[in-house]
């Protein structure tokens, strides 16, 4: 019995509590999001409130990522690992021995590096004020997010995933 329960009956507990709290999220507006994300309490799949199991990290409700929550974002992705050396203030996100992510986690205003297709990086400059070429980094590959400006949480996630998916390892097909 206690086999079933963790083969059916847990995944769907686990799914119902997702969906209570992310419909309780919505209901109550981003007010009471943000009172329970300054509480600890977990709201949808936030990345405050403890996160779930899922690959994306946190909800999108105007409230501006910390460097946290970034980190944590970072380091969401199957074998991604931080690494520092370009010295302690340059947090380096790898996977497979290759550089997906940079930011300097303790800097103000927060900003991250990723690795982006070309033609993706120049509409997204052109789009964003907070986007801008890679610093110190290849401009035609790499872009800055500077957070809490016009780019959108969501976004920067997204790039996050993009720019591991660009560097992972492949797996060889059968």
């Amino acid at each position: 019995m206690a086999v079933l329960w963790v083969i059916v009956a847990a995944p769907i507990a686990a799914a119902c509590q997702r969906l209570t709290l992310a419909l309780m999220g919505e209901e109550l507006g981003a007010d009471y999001v943000r009172t329970a994300r300054a509480k600890g309490v977990p709201t949808a799949s936030c990345c405050r409130g403890g996160g779930s199991a899922e690959r994306r990290c946190g909800c999108d409700d105007g409230w501006t990522m910390t460097a946290d929550e970034l980190r944590a974002c970072c380091l969401a992705p199957p074998g991604a690992l931080e690494d520092f050396p370009f010295g302690p203030e340059t947090s380096v996100f790898k996977v497979g021995g290759k550089i997906f992510a940079l930011s300097a986690l303790g800097r103000e205003p927060l900003q991250v590096s990723v690795k982006c297709e070309p033609d993706l990086g120049a509409s997204l400059r052109e789009s964003y004020a907070a986007i801008a070429p890679g610093c110190h980094l290849n401009k035609r590959h790499w872009i800055t997010v500077t957070l809490g400006g016009d780019a959108p949480d969501r976004l920067v996630r997204d790039l996050v995933e993009d720019s591991y998916d660009l560097v992972a390892p492949r797996r060889p097909q059968a």
